[in-house]
C-alpha cells in the first residue's frame, strides 16, 4: 500500500512540475505540433551558420526551443571542422553537453594551454556550471557537440580581443568602409 501512495504521489509531483515548465520550454522541434511526440533524424537537422560570438567556420541546428530567447530551455547541436579552436570563454547559465560525434580537447581555465587539454571522445558527457571558463580545439574530423541549456546563449570571452563579434566591429569601422561593410 505505501508503494502505491508513494508512486501516486511522485506522479502527481512530476506531472505538477511538467505543466509549470514555461510555453518555450514545449517549443516543439521544427515541423512538429505542440504536444506530439518529437524526433529528429539527422537528415532532419537544419543546418544554419552559428551565431557571431563563435569564430567562423561553425554551424548550429536548433532541435527544441529558442536559444536566442529570453527564457526557457533549448537544445541544439553544434558543428565544427578539423582544428577549429574557441578560446577561453564562459557562458552565463549552466550548459549539459553530450559530445555527439569526433572528439575535442578540452581545457579549463583564463589561459589557453593545449598541453593541459583532456582529449574527449565521442559519446563523452560534459557539464558546465555557469561562468565555468573553458576553451576548446577540435579533434582531426571535427566534431558535433549537442547543447542543452537555458536561454538566452550567450558567450563571453576572457580576453575580448577573442571575440569575433569585437574583431567584426573594427573591421566594420576601418577605414575606408561604413558600418556594416566589411574591410577587404
Amino acid at each position: 500500500m505505501r508503494s502505491i501512495a508513494f508512486v501516486t504521489a511522485a506522479a502527481l509531483t512530476l506531472s505538477a512540475a511538467l505543466s509549470a515548465l514555461p510555453a518555450s520550454a514545449q517549443t516543439p522541434a521544427p515541423g512538429q505540433a505542440a504536444g506530439e511526440h518529437e524526433f529528429l533524424t539527422p537528415d532532419q537537422l537544419e543546418w544554419q551558420p552559428a551565431p557571431p560570438g563563435l569564430p567562423p567556420g561553425a554551424e548550429i541546428a536548433v532541435l527544441r526551443g529558442d536559444p536566442g530567447g529570453t527564457d526557457g530551455t533549448f537544445a541544439m547541436r553544434l558543428r565544427v571542422p578539423a582544428g577549429y579552436y574557441v578560446a577561453p570563454h564562459s557562458h552565463p547559465t549552466a550548459e549539459n553537453l553530450t559530445l555527439v560525434s569526433g572528439s575535442m580537447r578540452y581545457g579549463m581555465g583564463d589561459e589557453a594551454d593545449e598541453a593541459q587539454t583532456t582529449e574527449l571522445p565521442a559519446g563523452t558527457y560534459i557539464f558546465l556550471p555557469e561562468g565555468h571558463t573553458h576553451y576548446v580545439w577540435a579533434g582531426d574530423e571535427g566534431f558535433v557537440l549537442e547543447i542543452q541549456a537555458a536561454a538566452p546563449f550567450d558567450i563571453t570571452y576572457v580576453d575580448p580581443a577573442n571575440d569575433p563579434r569585437e574583431a567584426q566591429a573594427q573591421a566594420d569601422t576601418s577605414p575606408g568602409t561604413t558600418p556594416g561593410q566589411s574591410a577587404q
